[in-house]
């Protein structure tokens, strides 16, 4: 059995492939949607809409899940802490998409146990750490060479913060 043309839009194509989570379905999903523009785009331009595709799914995926943290139940860690709130699964949601914007996903998205949200990241061997509180407050902690430095910053901080993360400390302004 073949088929010639299936009708289906990226609403469609992003639902099935986020429900299954499924790298091949995906890939057969973006094969068939994408089937029409490859006729008149170039390669180069049909990776690229892969790519936005597979990032877009990662996002809506970390956003789930943060989101998901607000369903905890009071002591979910066996020690009193409160879930994530609003205030700090709003403020983790919007510096992603600043991260997302960037390039940079977090490794590790996970609650605080100080309640809030952390987002935690692995590159050229540093460790970095955004976290999230649920009073609002912004932690930047950064490990660079086993010595760690921590700084409260704002959301429009982020930014720089992910230059920081990137190219390292002076390069950051560089932008």
């Amino acid at each position: 059995m073949s088929i010639d043309k299936i009708e289906i839009n990226p609403k469609q194509i992003d639902a099935i492939a986020y429900s299954f989570q499924l790298s091949t379905a995906t890939k057969e999903l973006r094969t068939i949607f994408y089937s029409d523009i490859a006729v008149s785009g170039s390669q180069y331009e049909i990776d690229r809409n892969f790519e936005s595709f597979d990032q877009n799914i990662k996002f809506r995926n970390k956003i789930a899940l943060i989101k998901s943290f607000r369903n905890y139940p009071k002591d979910w860690d066996s020690f009193g802490t409160e879930p994530p709130n609003e205030t700090a699964v709003n403020n983790s949601i919007d510096a992603l998409e600043i991260l997302t914007h960037h390039e940079l996903l977090p490794d590790k998205i996970s609650p605080s146990s100080e309640e809030g949200i952390i987002f935690e990241f692995l590159i050229n061997s540093n460790y970095y750490l955004l976290e999230f509180c649920n009073d609002g407050d912004i932690i930047f902690l950064k490990r660079e060479n086993e010595n760690p430095n921590v700084f409260e910053i704002d959301l429009n901080e982020i930014e720089n913060k992910i230059f920081e993360m990137k190219y390292g400390q002076y390069n950051f302004a560089l932008r």
